[in-house]
């Protein structure tokens, strides 16, 4: 976890643990620089309280993370974009595709709305599925690998992100006309 946490860019250098106020903590430990740049001493930060929700939110899936990869299991992830960068969920997607990281074959199961996953560079067509809501409020799952292009099966290097942006897949929201709802909107 440390090395993963290190990878990250975090600028966490070490995890230790310590008991605080009688609370098993995590302290993150962030090297303190002078204006040449050396570094001249440490502090201690105690992650769950003093981190930004995206370094605890990544050291709370780095521990799930490994142990589907070192045990070939199955890791379900709902929100896997909330508070994270672009740049590590895409590092995260990556671990679980390369075999040489990924050598017991787990996978990785997420939802989330960040388009910059939709790439077909980081996922094959057969691994992008949609959800839609209907007028009852009932929700459908649905691999965009069903829709055809006009050629026929639909290709593997389409512009995924684009194509569901332009609701060619369905399951964006209809947001109707803004102008529309600041007339309806009660100023004061």
């Amino acid at each position: 976890m440390k090395k993963l946490i290190r990878f990250a860019d975090t600028g966490i250098q070490e995890l230790t643990t310590a008991t605080i106020f009688g609370n098993p903590e995590v302290l993150a430990h962030h090297a303190v620089f002078d204006e040449m740049g050396d570094v001249v001493g440490e502090h201690m930060f105690i992650l769950d309280k003093q981190e930004s929700g995206g370094t605890k939110k990544f050291f709370n899936l780095s521990g799930p993370v490994l142990n589907s990869l070192n045990y070939g299991k199955v890791l379900v992830i709902d929100e896997l974009d909330a508070q994270l960068h672009p740049n590590l969920m895409e590092k995260l997607v990556l671990m679980f595709q390369d075999r040489r990281i990924n050598t017991k074959g787990a996978q990785l199961i997420f939802a989330g709305h960040n388009t910059n996953l939709l790439s077909a560079r980081l996922l094959r067509r057969d691994q992008v599925w949609i959800t839609e809501k209907n007028k009852y409020g009932a929700t459908r799952l649905y691999s965009i690998a069903e829709y055809k292009t006009n050629k026929g099966k639909a290709r593997n290097k389409e512009a995924i992100e684009q194509n569901y942006l332009d609701g060619k897949y369905g399951g964006v929201p209809f947001l109707g006309n803004l102008e529309n709802f600041l007339e309806q909107y009660p100023h004061e």
